[in-house]
């Protein structure tokens, strides 16, 4: 796929959409032959910051796609946080099962704003009664040295995950980190960090993805936390969040209510680019098989169980990692080291 680059200044929500072909997908997702992948599983060739993974499958081209954050880890003469704004979403495709990953450019996404502003968190769905994909990933007009900004939630489509048409603002204003599930209804149930609230998850439904019902009810545990993300498996729903010390994780009947189940990828694993905890994931599910697709910095020290803090190149860069997931005596599990010597 040629590189997708964003030309800033000249691109509006108003642009007309691009020409689409519609195409007929199938909806059965192939096994990922995790025990060929290598540690780390993807960096970013660009900027080594790849964080906020997102993969869809595309039985059109028979390949994975995989959406991420763009950080700009190694532009060393940003200041403080500056590196996690003026972020693109990132591209890359897999032809061989998910076992190598080549760098695909990044999305050219419709934007109201001139100048450099940023995009975070990609998450893409498939609704197959419309053929149609649709992302949904927080943008921040402007870029920023300290944590600051005011996100919203924008929702993209597209027919082939290449050329993407904007559709509308959730109205989530403080909100980020959107995750968005089909109900065994049919209806559609969106989780997203609410930075206002607590830095908890709240939850809103819709039936067309387009006008949304939005809840005052705190799902995901009190701990502050970020990136929910939702999977059914072994009849069960599972919702895991990034609470910057591990992953937590949730079971529930219904959607509604949820239960603590365990923490994993808290502790350091074994792999290259894999000492130290994983941090906001995606799900696989294929054959039955789960399978976790987090990013970790690496590079960062911590003494006493602090982390201690660099302006530097080896503190911000970060890495795509791989691991199964597995219940045992009801609690999800993952051995990070399961298929590494």
């Amino acid at each position: 796929m040629k590189n997708r680059l964003i030309v800033l200044g000249i691109i509006f929500l108003n642009a007309l959409p691009a020409q689409e072909k519609k195409i007929n997908h199938s909806n059965i997702i192939p096994s990922i032959q995790i025990e060929h992948t290598t540690s780390p599983l993807y960096r970013d060739p660009l900027f080594d910051g790849a964080a906020d993974p997102s993969l869809v499958w595309d039985s059109t081209k028979n390949q994975w796609y995989m959406f991420y954050t763009q950080r700009r880890a190694n532009m060393t003469k940003l200041k403080s946080v500056e590196y996690c704004y003026g972020t693109a979403i990132g591209i890359a495709t897999s032809k061989n099962n998910g076992v190598t990953w080549e760098y695909s450019g990044v999305l050219s996404l419709p934007q109201p704003d001139d100048g450099l502003n940023t995009f975070w968190a990609p998450q893409v769905v498939y609704e197959a009664s419309s053929k149609k994909y649709h992302m949904f990933v927080t943008y921040i007009k402007g870029v920023y040295v300290d944590w600051g900004g005011e996100p919203d939630i924008f929702h993209y489509e597209s027919y082939n995950m290449e050329d993407w048409t904007f559709i509308n603002k959730i109205g989530t204003q403080g909100c980020i980190d959107a995750y968005v599930f089909q109900l065994d209804n049919g209806q559609w149930k969106m989780w997203y960090k609410d930075q206002k609230r607590g830095s908890l998850t709240y939850t809103a439904t819709s039936d067309d993805m387009l006008n949304w019902t939005h809840s005052n009810k705190n799902e995901g545990g009190n701990n502050p936390h970020e990136g929910p993300i939702i999977f059914k498996w072994k009849k069960k729903f599972w919702m895991i969040t990034d609470m910057w010390e591990g992953l937590d994780i949730y079971s529930s009947k219904d959607t509604k209510n949820w239960e603590y189940n365990n923490t994993i990828l808290g502790e350091p694993g074994t792999r290259p680019d894999d000492n130290i905890n994983g941090r906001h994931a995606d799900i696989v599910i294929s054959n039955d098989n789960a399978y976790i697709v987090y990013f970790t910095h690496p590079g960062r020290i911590y003494f006493q169980n602090k982390e201690v803090y660099e302006e530097s190149y080896r503190y911000r860069r970060s890495s795509i990692q791989i691991a199964e997931l597995e219940l045992v005596n009801d609690k999800m599990v993952c051995d990070r080291n399961k298929y590494y010597p």
